[in-house]
This record gives structure tokens, C-alpha cells and sequence, in this order.
């Protein structure tokens, strides 16, 4: 498909790029916000506002919140893509993630759900769509389109970092309708901004029209295909599996028929593409372990920042300014789970009298952590990997991978050691343990999450690009309900065995792609020549 250049010269950006960016900051603020109070929301005591929950069912329900919204983008992409253009497919999704936001403020279990199922939505249709359209502002060549996604990726981690201290000051000073309020007024600002540029946006439709209208390979895997053959036993296996056996197994069943079709399309594909697709099938599978770890963020690294994290802060004049100031802070007394998983209260000094409370630094700043480290990291391991280029040392694109992977695993072998540190959560920890995790992950996330979308453009058959996207987004999503299982075993497994069989599992698949990677380069080359 064309790409389009509107108001702009081949050295300039394009005029849009200043209005997306603030589009999609707006919306991952709002959604960055929500996801990162949701299982403390969930979990907290209903007499202050929240739905009392256990830890696993909390869990649960992220894991497949989770999971769900990085399926949705498959299928929106295909819908704004071949039936209603990417303009109205992000105004509907706005509007859909608004009103879920909105919902989610009402805080009571009906509309909660109603939320949810709205933001999932929304997201589907938003999500894909808005950096596809970017993308069409660019001539197909652009040497700046990179640097322009790189403005664009910026903006998500500045509303990344932020939207935490904002959910933290609203849910402290005013509860948590006001929190989930504030994730809603983010959005109503993403759609505010959308609509000043609305009209603007038009000539990206007129394209997508026309590709529309030109004739497709009959042997293109479409929408209308993965509508009747795909989708329908997806929807009924992972509606049993759900009455039967709930979530978790209704999402395996759900995922066979896609596991199947993927298969049926490598040995139904011409000869001259099994090894390429092969290859990356592969390619997918083994960043498994990246994506669940990657997901433990919201969840399990959230309880471990609530329960096992020393929060209090003392005799510190910047941080007692800061906390009085802006009120990122809860307050807990003596009966807080906080202390409950403390050293016993003859040893702890820091234990509040009774009818006493301290100053807690809130959970959900330790998630802004990795935001801040993206906008660190990304320049200097750009900078890194230039040099190496320039020594004609720089690593393949697979061998990448590899070492996001190993990353991965070293980040949970760090909280193994804080784990053993805890032992096993009796004594609160320091929070430079959960820094050194956020640095680790972030290094491999900087490695993994652009490198394999690159080899999923790369390495794809044209006729089957959008459907190995959606194979990706499906791994990203199945990390993410991984992630939701294992962080509901925090209170019932011990953590050092959940962390050490999470560093195998990384460990293992990254062996996986170094010694597959002579196998991947040999493909690659190929495609480039096509």
C-alpha cells in the first residue's frame, strides 16, 4: 500500500507526527494508568474502595485483560484495513476506551467488567491502527521514518512515567473512582485531539480505498478466511474451556485452532516460502519467555513492590518535601498486610503503635521505573550497536533476540537473589532489587520487541505479513496470560521456584535462537533480494 507525505518537504517530518504523538500519549496515559492500579484495586479491602479480591483471582483478571487486548489489534487492523479506514477505527476506539475508563469509576463489579470489555475493544481497533497511519505520512523510503516512530515511541514512555504519580496523588487524596476518572479524562484528551485533526486525516482513508479496491492474490490469507474458519472454533473452544474449567484453560483451548492454522499454513505454503515461515514460527515461539516476563510488570512485580518492597520513607527531607507535597503516598498502621509480612514486630522498629500510621511510597510508581529506563536505554544501546556496526561487529538481528532473552533471565535470577534476601517474603527488601530487575528487563525489552517485529516484516511471505503479525501480537498475548497465572502463585508457591523456573524458561529458549541463528541469517538475505 502507498504511503502519503502531507505538508511536508523529504527532509522535513511530516505535519502529522506532532498530533499522533499527542493522540497516542494521551491514550497510553490513560491506559498506562489503569493497568497500573488495577490489581491493587482489585485486591484492596472493600471497607477502603476496593473489591477485596485475592492476589490470584486478581491476577487472573489481568492475565486475561492482558492477554485480550494484544489479540483485539489482529482483528482490528484487519477491520480498519479492509473494511472502515484507520480514521474512524482509532475515533471509535477512543471512544470505546473513554467510555470503558469512565465505567471503570463507577467501581462496581457490573460495569467494572463492562469497562474492561470496552477497553479491550477500543483498544483493538485503536491500538494497530494509529502507528499504521503514521507510517502512511511517510514516502515508503524515508530516512526519517525511523527516527519518527522514535518521537512517537517517546511519547508512550512519557505518558508511561507519569500516569503512575497522577493514578497514585487521585487514589490517595480522593479513592479510586477518581483514579480510574483520571485514566478517562487522559482518553477524553486523546479524543479531543483526534477530532481538531479529524477531518485533516481524511486523504490516509482515500488510500486505504483505493488499495481497497485493487484485485488481491487469491492465495492471500484475508479477514474473510480467518472469519469462517478461524475465529469460529476459537469462540466455541474458549467458551467451554471457560464454563468448564475457567480462564486459564479456556484460553488454551481457545489458542488450538490458531496453533493449528499456523501449522496448516507452513505445510500448505509454496516451497520456496516453508523456510522462511518456518523460520519464523520458530522466531515467535521462542519470545515466549520474553513476553511473559515482560508482563509480570503489572502484576506480580506489583505485589512484590506492595507486600515485600520496603515502602516507608524516613528522615529524608527531599522525600518527606515530595510525599506532603504531592501526596504519592499512602498511609498504613499497625493492622497493614504491609506489616503483617514484615520481620516479627519485637525486631522492627519501623512497625507503627497502635492507632499510628506511616508514609508508604505507592506500588504503582515502581511501574514508571521501566518508562524511565526506555527513554535511558534505547539512545545508548542505538549508539552501541552503531559502533559495533561500524566494526562490522554488530550482532544479527536473531543473535538480538538471543540476548533480549538472556536478559530476561538474568532479571529473574535478580529476584531470586531478592527472594532469598526476603526469605521468601518474611523481611521487606530494598527497592533497588526492583530497579535492577526494571533495568534488566527494559536492556532485553530494547532488544526483543523492535528486533522481532523487524523480523516479522522481514522475514514474511507478502501474502501472509498481516497474519504473522498477528502471530506475534498472539505470543505477546499468551505471555501475558502466563504472566497473570504466575503472579497468582505468589502466595502459594514459593518465590524463589517461581522465579528460578522463569529464569530456565528464558534461559533455555535464548540457547534456542543462538544455535538456530545461522538457520534464521540463512533466510534472510533471500527475502531481501525478493
Amino acid at each position: 500500500m502507498p504511503s502519503i507525505m502531507l505538508g511536508a518537504e523529504n527532509e522535513r517530518h511530516p505535519w502529522s507526527l506532532k498530533w499522533l504523538f499527542s493522540i497516542e500519549m494521551w491514550e497510553r496515559f490513560g491506559f498506562y494508568l489503569m493497568l497500573g492500579i488495577l490489581v491493587l484495586f482489585l485486591t484492596d479491602k472493600k471497607t477502603t474502595g476496593g473489591f477485596g479480591y485475592t492476589d490470584e483471582f486478581a491476577a487472573e483478571i489481568y492475565g486475561t485483560f492482558y492477554a485480550l487486548c494484544y489479540i483485539m489489534p489482529f482483528i482490528g487492523g484487519m477491520i480498519a484495513e479492509r473494511v472502515i479506514g484507520f480514521r474512524r477505527s482509532i475515533l471509535i476506539g477512543a471512544i470505546m476506551m473513554m467510555s470503558g475508563y469512565f465505567m471503570l469509576a463507577t467501581v462496581t463489579p457490573l460495569t467494572f467488567y463492562l469497562g474492561l470489555l470496552l477497553i479491550v475493544l477500543g483498544n483493538g481497533f485503536f491500538k494497530p491502527n494509529i502507528s499504521a497511519m503514521l507510517g502512511k505520512f511517510y514516502p515508503d523510503n524515508s530516512e526519517l521514518k525511523d527516527s519518527g516512530f522514535n518521537i512517537f515511541y517517546m511519547g508512550i514512555n512519557i505518558a508511561g512515567f507519569f500516569c503512575n504519580f497522577i493514578a497514585a496523588y487521585l487514589r490517595h487524596n480522593y479513592g479510586w473512582d477518581y483514579a480510574f476518572a483520571g485514566a478517562g479524562a487522559g482518553m477524553a484528551l486523546s479524543v479531543m485531539i483526534l477530532l481538531v485533526v479529524y477531518n485533516r486525516l481524511k486523504p490516509i482513508d482515500d488510500i486505504i480505498a483505493l488499495a481497497r479496491k485493487e484485485p488481491r492474490d487469491p492465495s492471500e490469507v484475508g479477514f474473510k478466511y480467518m472469519a469462517k474458519w478461524v475465529l469460529p472454533p476459537v469462540i466455541i473452544l474458549g467458551g467451554f474451556g471457560i464454563w468448564l474449567f475457567g480462564t486459564n484453560w479456556g484460553f488454551i483451548l481457545a489458542c488450538l485452532p490458531i496453533v493449528v492454522f499456523y501449522i496448516q499454513l507452513w505445510v500448505t505454503s509454496k516451497k520456496n516460502e516453508k523456510g522462511p515461515l518456518g523460520a519464523l514460527l520458530v522466531v515467535l515461539f521462542v519470545s515466549l519467555p520474553f513476553w511473559t516476563i515482560y508482563s509480570l510488570n503489572g502484576a506480580a512485580l506489583t505485589f512484590w513492590a506492595e507486600d515485600y518492597t520496603e515502602r516507608e520513607f524516613q528522615d529524608n527531607k527531599v522525600l518527606d518535601w515530595t510525599m506532603n507535597t504531592f501526596q504519592f503516598a499512602e498511609k498504613a498502621g499497625h493492622d497493614s498486610y504491609y506489616f503483617a509480612t514484615d520481620k516479627p514486630q519485637s525486631v522492627v522498629t519501623s512497625v507503627p503503635a497502635e492507632g499510628q500510621k506511616v508514609r508508604l511510597l505507592s506500588a504503582e510508581i515502581m511501574q514508571s521505573i521501566n518508562p524511565f529506563f526506555i527513554v535511558v536505554l534505547i539512545p545508548l544501546i542505538v549508539l552501541i550497536l552503531g559502533y559495533l556496526r561500524k566494526k562490522n561487529k554488530e550482532p544479527s538481528t536473531p543473535s538480538k533476540i538471543g540476548i533480549g532473552l538472556s536478559l530476561a533471565a538474568l532479571s529473574m535470577v535478580v529476584m531470586l537473589f531478592a527472594s532469598f534476601a526476603s526469605s521468601d517474603g518474611v523481611f521487606k527488601v530494598s527497592v533497588w532489587w526492583l530497579i535492577s530487575v526494571y533495568f534488566l528487563a527494559t536492556a532485553a525489552e530494547c532488544f526483543v520487541s523492535p528486533v522481532g517485529l523487524s523480523l516479522v516484516s522481514k522475514m514474511s511471505p507478502i501474502r501472509f505479513t498481516a497474519v504473522m503479525m498477528g502471530g506475534w501480537f498472539l505470543v505477546t498475548a499468551t505471555g501475558g496470560k502466563l504472566a497473570g497465572f504466575i503472579s497468582g502463585l505468589m502466595k502459594s508457591v514459593p518465590h524463589e521456584e517461581l522465579f528460578i523456573g522463569l529464569a530456565i524458561f528464558a534461559m533455555l529458549f535464548a540457547v534456542v535462537v543462538f544455535i538456530i541463528t545461522p538457520w534464521l541469517n540463512k533466510y534472510m538475505p533471500k527475502l531481501k533480494k525478493d
